[in-house]
Protein backbone atom coordinates (compact mmCIF):
# COMPACT_ATOMS: atom_id res chain seq x y z
CA UNK A 1 0.00 0.00 0.00
CA UNK A 2 1.49 3.41 -0.99
CA UNK A 3 2.55 5.78 2.19
CA UNK A 4 0.68 8.99 2.37
CA UNK A 5 2.87 12.27 3.98
CA UNK A 6 1.15 14.38 5.90
CA UNK A 7 0.29 16.73 3.80
CA UNK A 8 -1.10 13.92 1.10
CA UNK A 9 -2.90 12.99 3.66
CA UNK A 10 -4.52 16.03 4.46
CA UNK A 11 -5.18 16.57 0.76
CA UNK A 12 -6.98 13.44 0.73
CA UNK A 13 -9.06 13.66 3.54
CA UNK A 14 -9.99 17.38 2.90
CA UNK A 15 -10.77 16.22 -1.11
CA UNK A 16 -12.95 12.97 0.27
CA UNK A 17 -15.04 15.74 2.70
CA UNK A 18 -15.17 18.04 -0.02
CA UNK A 19 -16.55 15.61 -2.29
CA UNK A 20 -19.28 14.18 0.89
CA UNK A 21 -20.33 18.06 1.07
CA UNK A 22 -20.63 18.50 -2.78
CA UNK A 23 -23.16 15.65 -2.74
CA UNK A 24 -24.80 16.53 0.05
CA UNK A 25 -25.81 19.58 -1.70
CA UNK A 26 -26.30 18.09 -4.55
CA UNK A 27 -28.85 15.86 -3.21
CA UNK A 28 -30.95 18.36 -1.32
CA UNK A 29 -31.01 20.46 -4.91
CA UNK A 30 -32.26 17.36 -6.88
CA UNK A 31 -36.32 17.96 -6.18
CA UNK A 32 -35.35 21.65 -7.63
CA UNK A 33 -34.54 20.31 -10.56
CA UNK A 34 -37.04 17.92 -11.69
CA UNK A 35 -38.75 20.61 -14.01
CA UNK A 36 -37.95 23.90 -15.36
CA UNK A 37 -41.28 25.29 -13.53
CA UNK A 38 -39.53 23.95 -9.97
CA UNK A 39 -36.77 25.44 -10.67
CA UNK A 40 -37.74 28.79 -12.17
CA UNK A 41 -40.16 29.05 -9.19
CA UNK A 42 -37.17 27.85 -6.55
CA UNK A 43 -35.56 30.97 -8.44
CA UNK A 44 -38.16 33.45 -8.01
CA UNK A 45 -38.69 32.48 -4.27
CA UNK A 46 -34.88 32.70 -3.50
CA UNK A 47 -34.83 36.36 -5.15
CA UNK A 48 -38.79 37.99 -5.25
CA UNK A 49 -37.23 41.42 -5.73
CA UNK A 50 -34.88 40.59 -8.82
CA UNK A 51 -36.54 42.07 -11.95
CA UNK A 52 -34.63 38.80 -13.77
CA UNK A 53 -36.49 36.23 -11.73
CA UNK A 54 -39.67 37.77 -11.77
CA UNK A 55 -39.41 37.75 -15.33
CA UNK A 56 -38.43 34.22 -16.09
CA UNK A 57 -40.79 33.01 -13.79
CA UNK A 58 -43.95 35.35 -15.33
CA UNK A 59 -43.07 34.35 -18.64
CA UNK A 60 -42.94 30.43 -17.96
CA UNK A 61 -46.36 31.26 -16.43
CA UNK A 62 -47.47 32.54 -19.19
CA UNK A 63 -46.16 30.16 -21.97
CA UNK A 64 -48.17 27.56 -19.37
CA UNK A 65 -51.37 29.27 -20.12
CA UNK A 66 -51.54 31.33 -17.32
CA UNK A 67 -51.63 34.81 -18.73
CA UNK A 68 -52.80 36.71 -16.11
CA UNK A 69 -50.38 35.94 -13.69
CA UNK A 70 -47.34 35.57 -16.50
CA UNK A 71 -48.41 39.41 -17.73
CA UNK A 72 -48.61 40.38 -13.53
CA UNK A 73 -44.93 39.01 -12.73
CA UNK A 74 -43.35 40.78 -16.05
CA UNK A 75 -45.28 43.79 -15.01
CA UNK A 76 -43.45 43.46 -11.64
CA UNK A 77 -40.61 42.63 -13.32
CA UNK A 78 -40.76 46.15 -15.26
CA UNK A 79 -41.18 47.88 -11.91
CA UNK A 80 -38.66 45.97 -9.97
CA UNK A 81 -36.02 47.31 -12.64
CA UNK A 82 -35.95 50.62 -11.66
CA UNK A 83 -35.19 49.97 -8.04
CA UNK A 84 -32.17 51.29 -6.83
CA UNK A 85 -29.77 48.28 -6.47
CA UNK A 86 -30.54 47.59 -10.16
CA UNK A 87 -27.58 48.55 -12.67
CA UNK A 88 -28.49 50.26 -16.10
CA UNK A 89 -28.04 47.81 -17.95
CA UNK A 90 -30.24 45.57 -16.74
CA UNK A 91 -32.58 47.68 -16.56
CA UNK A 92 -32.71 48.42 -19.98
CA UNK A 93 -32.81 44.53 -21.14
CA UNK A 94 -35.53 43.61 -18.28
CA UNK A 95 -37.55 47.06 -20.32
CA UNK A 96 -37.15 45.28 -23.31
CA UNK A 97 -37.72 41.47 -22.73
CA UNK A 98 -40.81 42.74 -20.68
CA UNK A 99 -41.88 44.86 -23.73
CA UNK A 100 -41.26 41.49 -26.05
CA UNK A 101 -42.87 39.28 -23.99
CA UNK A 102 -45.55 41.72 -22.93
CA UNK A 103 -47.01 41.52 -27.08
CA UNK A 104 -46.73 38.05 -27.00
CA UNK A 105 -49.21 37.95 -24.37
CA UNK A 106 -51.28 40.35 -26.33
CA UNK A 107 -51.19 38.04 -28.96
CA UNK A 108 -52.28 34.65 -27.53
CA UNK A 109 -54.75 36.75 -26.04
CA UNK A 110 -56.23 37.83 -29.43
CA UNK A 111 -56.26 34.29 -30.90
CA UNK A 112 -58.57 33.62 -28.12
Amino acid sequence: MRQFSAVGRVRLVSSVLLLGWWAVQAHAYVPVWRSNEMLTQHVWAQAPEKPRALLNYGVMLAAAGRLDDGEHLMRAAAAASYEAHVPRFEREVTKEAVDANLAAVAALRARR
